[in-house]
């Protein structure tokens, strides 16, 4: 375990870098008006491309997983090297957000769901990468992250006053459409090959009830923070639907 040590070690550090130097940086020269957002605004934006940063590394690094594969064995964990790379890739960055939330929660006021689903996420990554099970299904996980580039656009849209513009409202559709398939649509059939495949029937037999049961209440809790947020988001079109009738 020293190597992934070093490894989540260095992918915190860019995180961290990223948040406070590079996007900043970046932001300054290329975001018209970043210098006049306020101090919520900067830590939210800058945290949002630290998340893009992530979900490019995320699908990058499944792609080659998935398709560099010889074999569904292989599949499932593959180069010890490159899925070590991607599993503390994940978990580095759970908790880089973490400590920034937490560090700013003053100012941007976090749900406490967010917290809930990170540590979450870190469980369950930990997991995969000590008992060395479970790759296939930790990759279908992350294709969740997808949905992340349009919750941070749509923010960028807010910061510039472009809420409920046409370029604000195709973002929302986008947002929607991704998060409904990849955590609503999906997750049924996550759940049935999860519980037909026989490797999985295999671990729980072979291994304490705390392991498993760990395992199995991360995925259902993912899956409820899910729904929950998906929610959020419907209730918030019909909040549209209602003011466009009225308007």
């Amino acid at each position: 375990m020293s190597t992934e040590l070093v490894i989540a070690a260095g992918f915190y550090a860019i995180y961290q870098l990223l948040f406070r130097a590079i996007s900043p940086g970046f932001c300054r020269r290329f975001v018209n008006g970043y210098e006049h957002f306020s101090k919520e605004q900067k830590i939210k934006i800058d945290s949002g491309n630290s998340s893009l940063c992530n979900t490019v590394v995320v699908y990058i690094l499944s792609f080659v997983i998935v398709f560099g594969s010889s074999s569904v064995q292989q599949w499932q964990w593959g180069d010890l090297t490159l899925t070590s790379i991607y599993i503390c890739n994940s978990i580095s960055y759970f908790i880089s957000d973490l400590h920034v939330m937490t560090e700013y929660r003053k100012e941007i006021n976090t749900l406490p769901s967010v917290y809930v689903h990170h540590m979450i996420c870190i469980i369950a990554c930990y997991y995969v990468l000590r008992h060395e099970i479970f790759l296939y299904y930790l990759i279908f996980r992350n294709l969740s992250e997808i949905v992340q580039p349009f919750f941070h656009v749509r923010y960028y849209f807010r910061c510039l006053e472009l809420s409920n513009t046409k370029v604000d409202q195709l973002a929302g559709v986008g947002l929607t459409i991704s998060f409904f398939i990849s955590r609503i649509i999906l997750v049924p059939l996550f759940w049935i090959q999860f519980t037909s495949d026989e490797n999985v029937d295999e671990f729980y037999n072979n291994n304490s009830k705390l392991g498993p049961v760990l395992l199995s209440v991360s995925c259902i809790g993912l899956d409820l923070l899910n729904v929950y947020w998906f929610g959020r988001i419907a209730a918030a079109w019909l909040r549209f639907f209602r003011l466009s009738k009225f308007d």
